[in-house]
């Protein structure tokens, strides 16, 4: 069984989509499982959108079902448990009190999660037809077109206790950044079923401001205090304007895509993995290694069709992902999370890391038979 096969079957038949029966857990994604506690702190409405794009890039390979079925319980999580009054999603509902920022009961509404789930609605419904995942869609777009800023950017999160967005925090994912070029992927998506002109217009405005904001060397600053680039939203970036680019015909989109992703791959590390972190116009790079972003890169490179000295650079990072695989035991399969940016390694078998490896490891065996990845089901 092929490494691919095997993470599809730890999606399928780890836990990492909770069956449970509980109707406030059912049918979404756990963030990871933990082999030290042997427990999933909590269910994540990012990655249960994730995996509901993941569940249908799968169904799109080889119609199951199954398949189908999982993503539209995973749908059906987000509808009934996660979606909030104002539009947005709820961000983490722990099984155990926590005081976590993003925990359900503090009102926090997260506009990137928010729109990776508006994503997962939006393909859902172009494949079932189900009028109660494009309602949800229109709810969860709603309030990103209410949040855009005049210059086209998005604030990270809303409280809609006091209804109004949260100021920007020290960590990357509490700021205004490029990463939310992802988010127009979920508007786009939604304007092709409604053909609503403010939905493409609010796309636009967020990507063309993310262009704005590249550097001349083709990375993202990720963290405004001190002008450093975080590869994982930095790629972020990378996929939104590709995939938009190529929704939208535009080519300045993929240019700056395209530039992004020569960015990381320079900074390719000797045993082929990608540093997490570098520190602005100093260059000071920050070694530890995530699987998310080698996944990541792998998989823009892949979609690129990179040749020549990139191809090989491709192949180094495929085989260094495939380090972080969970080889044996109950979550065969499966993709651990790596180390965070202080060093600290985390035994975590991770659904978005494991979701990104999925569709990364697909693309890149597709590019080196000389066949083009389809990025309609971008997890």
């Amino acid at each position: 069984m092929d490494e691919a096969t095997l993470i599809k079957e730890w999606l399928l038949g780890s836990g990492i989509q909770n069956r449970s029966g509980e109707p406030e857990a059912h049918g979404g994604f756990h963030s990871w499982y933990d082999l030290t506690t042997r427990r999933y702190p909590w269910i994540y409405s990012e990655a249960t959108g994730y995996g509901i794009t993941a569940l249908l890039f799968l169904h799109e390979r080889a119609p199951d079902p199954v398949l189908l079925e999982r993503a539209r319980l995973a749908a059906d999580w987000i509808v009934r448990v996660a979606l909030a009054p104002e539009g947005g999603v709820k961000a983490r509902y722990y099984l155990q009190t926590t005081d976590d920022r993003y925990a359900f009961e503090t009102g926090s509404l997260v506009a990137f999660d928010t729109g990776i789930v508006l994503f997962g609605l939006s393909q859902l419904y172009a494949v079932t037809g189900e009028a109660a995942y494009l309602r949800a869609g229109k709810a969860t777009a709603g309030l990103l077109l209410r949040l855009q800023k005049p210059d086209g950017s998005l604030p990270a999160d809303y409280d809609s206790r006091r209804g109004a967005p949260n100021a920007d925090g020290a960590r990357w994912s509490t700021q205004s950044g490029a990463f939310h070029a992802k988010v127009a992927m979920g508007l786009l998506a939604l304007h092709r079923h409604t053909r609503d002109p403010a939905l493409l217009a609010a796309a636009r405005a967020l990507c063309d401001h993310v262009v704005r904001s590249q550097q001349p060397d083709g990375r993202f600053v990720t963290t405004a205090q001190d002008g450093s680039t975080l590869q994982h939203p930095h790629c972020y970036a990378a996929e939104g304007l590709l995939w938009c680019g190529r929704e939208l015909s535009v080519e300045r989109y993929l240019a700056a895509a395209g530039r992004a992703v020569e960015w990381s791959l320079a900074t390719q590390l000797p045993g082929g993995g990608i540093p997490q972190l570098v520190y602005g116009p100093a260059g000071v790079v920050i070694g530890h290694e995530r699987s998310d972003i080698l996944a990541q890169v792998l998989r823009l490179g892949a979609c690129l069709q990179l040749a020549g000295a990139a191809r090989a650079r491709l192949e180094r990072l495929r085989h260094r992902l495939l380090c972080f695989q969970v080889r044996d035991g109950e979550q065969r399969g499966g993709i651990e999370f790596g180390s965070d940016w202080d060093g600290t390694s985390h035994a975590h078998v991770n659904s978005w890391c494991s979701m990104f490896a999925l569709q990364a490891l697909t693309f890149h065996e597709q590019a080196c038979r000389g066949e083009a990845p389809s990025l309609r089901h971008l997890v």
